[in-house]
């Protein structure tokens, strides 16, 4: 193998390196004491000049080496030089045949679109041309006659038949016009005002076209004009593009040309729109693409940062902002000559871009505990139905909206489906003249929940729970209104200051789950408030402390109350959590409430009527008060009754801890007057019942008084209590009670008459069976006398002896016939001339009479 010069350098250089090496040994070892030094100081000459000799020779490899690089480097240069000039030439040249390739082919599709272009220009001008020629055979053959263009006169017109061309427009003479009438000039300031007396020719045309029987005319066009029109029709060029590019289109523009087209009813698809200079909707109904009120939504972040709307949510969204959203917008049939118009919105989700949690400003209003919450910005209602015959709403969904809908004038109302997040209003009512149905009413924080309640999203339920108003009925707008019938058939509502309020004449909830709420279901006293019907309403009534109870006592907090004394039907209530009153109706007329349940109640289950009301009647049947648990709680009541002039109160029952009160009067009138009836034996108090000054009459039946402690027991106790006034203070109190005369159980026993001593019922004597003796005695040996001195019995007839302290009193009897006829002792007998005296059973002695 051939060894190159690197291998050469590297052994020149380890040879070197060893000499080197030795040289240094020898040195070192010389240092030491020698005799003869002439030897070693040869060897170290001879070493130092083969070290010299063999860095001499690396040396000259190396520079040999470094030669042989450098050429090799300067050939590699050259030759990298020479590839890069080639592909450089290769390069552009292919550059060249591409772009050359480009501009023929960018030609050749110039001139191939240049072509179409020309083609479609000629066959749409050939079209124009074919219309045109249609018309005049059209006009032709219909018998008119062309005067000519109205620049080109003035024309007089002869005859109805014959007609004009102004501005690529026909015109003739209309009905108001008679014939001979000539045109005033040539210009448009002219025309301005002799086109007061033409008719566009194109009445004349859909005439012609309505009676024929051609597809797409006749009927059919009738058909197709009324059918429902997309609002894509009547968007820009620009904003179609922008609404296939899925970004926010204001539709103002166009909803004014569908209306001035004459369009009643406008269908927007899926995208969103923007409204902000359309304030009133005569007229109109809007019909979006949601199919359900419970429309998407996604928010641009999730951290709750801000409540801002993703344009990736699906579904028609009506963005409101300028105008709009600062004077609402109002639905009516103004204007319209069909006064039975349908106006409204549907399948719709509403968003106001500048109301976000983020921009709220700290109120200076606290709620109920003293805090300070954040301010939405306020808003009028969204849609205001004024001056409408028939409105309807259906499948919308609120995002964010201020307040939701307000009906201020119409005669029907129908709310299909409508749902979304609460801010301070959900719908009100202000005057329905006909009547309203709610199919579905549901809130729920939707807007927060899009974002999991994170951050400062929590501002939105604070401010919900503390002012917001799902429903309101016969709002008090200082105009005297009426509301007539408002149908709820169904209302889920989550989260706010107050659920439903009722007003107005006839509010009937048929079913209804009011949940964390301050106040479930309030019957107000506006718009001459009366006829409400209550059904089946589920109410939890608390503020914020979610599911740490806490009692409340300041009158904020309910799950229902009546404001009113109109008769309201109240059936089928449950109150599941109340922290503060359950049921509470200060006022009533004629009230009927059957099956309420108040569950958990902190404070006052049940309270009906207030001291001192002299006109007021209710019908209470079958209540349960469950008290919640805490003896620490005070005042805690689970049924307070007020004054009433009639009342039927029963079937009360109550559960509670030992600190519970079960039942309070507050009353000035008394219980046990006319038509008054009122059980409290359920709560452990009495039964009242009032009658009129006349007889208790019960005919063929039994009463039976039943009011013992055990079967054993002697002592006895009253089962029947009467009671009158007197003069006095003290009160009348006598009755009826029975006893066990033996405490052996065998049933023997008596009645006991009570009399009134200083007003208190006290036992005197009693009717007795001992099993050994029968009759009547007092319950007190020796301490009730039978008569006085001025109330004495006129006879007596006893059958055999009378004792009086244990002495017999004699009785005067027949004469005996023999000392041993029948006879008791004490009893005496005489004649004229014998005393009779019986001393025993059947023994009789005799005394000779004498006179003195």
């Amino acid at each position: 193998m051939a060894t190159t010069d690197t291998q050469q350098t590297a052994q020149f250089a380890a040879q070197a390196a060893v000499s080197a090496a030795e040289a240094k040994q020898y040195l070192l070892s010389i240092q030491q004491p020698v005799i003869d030094i002439s030897e070693s100081v040869a060897d170290a000459q001879n070493a130092a000049a083969a070290a010299e000799m063999a860095r001499d020779q690396a040396q000259g490899i190396s520079t040999s080496l470094v030669q042989t690089i450098e050429s090799q480097l300067s050939e590699q240069e050259a030759q990298f030089e020479s590839q890069m000039t080639t592909q450089q030439s290769s390069f552009e040249s292919s550059q060249s045949e591409r772009e050359s390739s480009f501009e023929e082919k960018s030609n050749e599709f110039e001139s191939r679109f240049s072509s179409q272009l020309s083609a479609q220009e000629s066959t749409f001008s050939e079209s124009q041309t074919d219309k045109e020629n249609r018309f005049q055979q059209f006009l032709n053959t219909s018998g008119y006659v062309f005067l000519g263009d109205y620049q080109d006169g003035p024309f007089q017109f002869s005859a109805r038949n014959q007609y004009i061309r102004y501005d690529n427009e026909y015109y003739r003479l209309n009905a108001a016009t008679d014939v001979g009438f000539t045109t005033t000039g040539t210009d448009a300031t002219s025309f301005a005002s002799d086109v007061t007396h033409f008719v566009l020719m194109d009445g004349d045309t859909l005439r012609q076209n309505l009676g024929s029987d051609e597809a797409g005319l006749g009927v059919n066009l009738v058909y197709g004009a009324l059918k429902q029109v997309s609002i894509t029709s009547f968007l820009s060029l620009v904003d179609v593009i922008r609404f296939d590019n899925r970004e926010l289109v204001n539709f103002d523009a166009a909803i004014a040309a569908a209306m001035a087209a004459g369009h009643e009813r406008v269908y927007f698809p899926n995208g969103h729109f923007e409204i902000a200079d359309t304030v009133t909707l005569p007229n109109f109904l809007i019909t979006g693409s949601n199919k359900s009120q419970f429309a998407d939504i996604k928010l641009v972040n999730s951290d709750g940062s801000t409540g801002k709307l993703s344009l990736e949510t699906e579904g028609t969204v009506l963005h409101i902002t300028g105008a709009a959203a600062a004077n609402g917008i109002t639905l009516s049939n103004s204007g319209s000559g069909f006064t039975s118009s349908l106006s409204g919105i549907v399948g719709c989700s509403i968003y106001y871009p500048e109301q976000d949690w983020k921009d709220w400003d700290l109120g200076t209003t606290a709620d109920i505990d003293g805090d300070i919450y954040y301010q939405a910005k306020v808003y009028p209602p969204t849609f205001v139905s004024d001056g409408a015959m028939r409105a309807v709403f259906d499948n919308l969904f609120f995002i964010n909206s201020y307040h939701w809908i307000d009906i201020k004038n119409a005669q029907l109302v129908n709310f299909g489906k409508i749902a979304g997040s609460l801010l301070n209003r959900g719908y009100t009512v202000t005057r329905m003249a006909a009547g309203g149905v709610t199919e579905s009413f549901i809130s729920y924080p939707f807007w927060t929940w899009a974002c999991n309640f994170a951050g400062i999203s929590q501002r939105v339920n604070h401010y919900c729970d503390a002012e917001a108003k799902a429903i309101q009925v016969g709002l008090d707008d200082g105009v005297t209104r009426t509301v007539e019938q408002m149908r709820i058939l169904h209302a889920s509502i989550i989260g706010c200051a107050d659920g439903i309020i009722c007003g107005g004449k006839g509010v009937s909830i048929v079913d209804a789950k009011i949940d964390n709420v301050m106040r479930g279901v309030t019957i107000s006293d506006d718009d001459n408030s009366a006829y409400h019907q209550i059904g089946k309403v589920w109410v939890s009534s608390y503020y914020r402390n979610n599911y740490t109870p806490k009692q409340r006592k300041d009158g904020n907090v309910y799950g229902f109350k009546s404001n009113t004394a109109t008769p309201i039907d109240l059936s089928g209530l449950q109150v599941v959590r109340a922290d503060g009153r359950g049921v509470w109706m200060p006022y009533s007329s004629g009230s009927q409430v059957k099956g309420a349940i108040v569950q958990q109640c902190m404070y006052k289950a049940f309270e009906f009527g207030s001291r001192g009301r002299t006109t007021d009647v209710i019908s209470v049947n079958g209540c349960y008060a469950g008290m919640y648990v805490d003896t620490s709680l005070t005042d805690q009541v689970a049924y307070t009754f007020g004054d009433f002039m009639r009342c039927d109160i029963n079937g009360l029952q109550w559960k509670g801890a030992s600190n519970v009160t079960p039942y309070v009067l507050n009353n000035d009138l008394n219980y046990y007057e006319e038509g008054k009836e009122l059980d409290l034996t359920t709560l452990a108090g009495r039964f009242y019942k009032g009658y009129s000054n006349t007889l208790f009459t019960q005919e063929r039946g039994l009463r039976g008084f039943i009011n013992t402690l055990r079967a054993s027991s002697t002592a006895a106790l009253e089962t029947l209590r009467l009671s009158g006034t007197n003069t006095g203070s003290k009160i009348l109190n006598a009755g009826l009670g029975i006893r066990n005369t033996v405490s052996n159980g065998t049933g023997y026993g008596s009645l006991v008459l009570y009399a009134s001593l200083a007003g208190t019922d006290t036992a005197i004597v009693e009717v007795f069976g001992d099993g050994v003796n029968t009759g009547f005695r007092p319950l007190t040996d020796a301490s009730r006398d039978l008569g006085d001195t001025t109330h004495r019995f006129r006879r007596g007839y006893f059958s055999n002896s009378l004792e009086v302290g244990g002495n017999p009193v004699g009785v005067k009897v027949a004469v005996p016939s023999s000392a041993t006829a029948p006879g008791s002792v004490g009893q005496w007998a005489a004649d004229s001339t014998y005393l009779y005296v019986c001393i025993a059973a059947n023994t009789w002695v005799r005394s000779a009479l004498a006179t003195w």
